[in-house]
C-alpha cells in the first residue's frame, strides 16, 4: 500500500467509524433494554450476542478516538510527504 493511500485511510477512517460505532452502540443498547423489559424472557444466546456486539462497538469507538489523536497527524504527514522517485 502506498504511503499516500495509508495516510488517507488514517485521516478518513475515524471520521466514519466513530459516528457509526456510537450509533450502533445506542441502537444495541436500546434493543437490549427493550428485550429486558419485555414480558417474555429473551433467550440468553440473543442477549449474549447483543452484549458482545455492544462491547465490539465500544472497542471500535476507542480505536477511532486513538486514530483521531495519533493516526490523523501521521496520515497528514504521509499525504504531505513528497515521494522520491528512483532514477535508474
Amino acid at each position: 500500500m502506498k504511503k499516500r493511500t495509508l495516510g488517507l485511510v488514517l485521516i478518513i477512517f475515524p471520521w466514519i467509524a466513530l459516528p457509526c460505532s456510537l450509533a450502533l452502540y445506542a441502537m444495541i443498547s436500546f434493543i437490549i433494554s427493550q428485550l429486558l423489559g419485555a414480558t417474555n424472557e429473551p433467550s440468553d444466546l440473543i442477549l449474549a450476542i447483543l452484549y458482545i456486539c455492544r462491547i465490539l462497538c465500544g472497542l471500535l469507538g476507542i480505536v477511532s478516538i486513538l486514530d483521531l489523536i495519533i493516526g490523523t497527524p501521521v496520515g497528514i504527514y504521509f499525504v504531505a510527504k513528497k515521494e522520491t522517485r528512483k532514477v535508474s
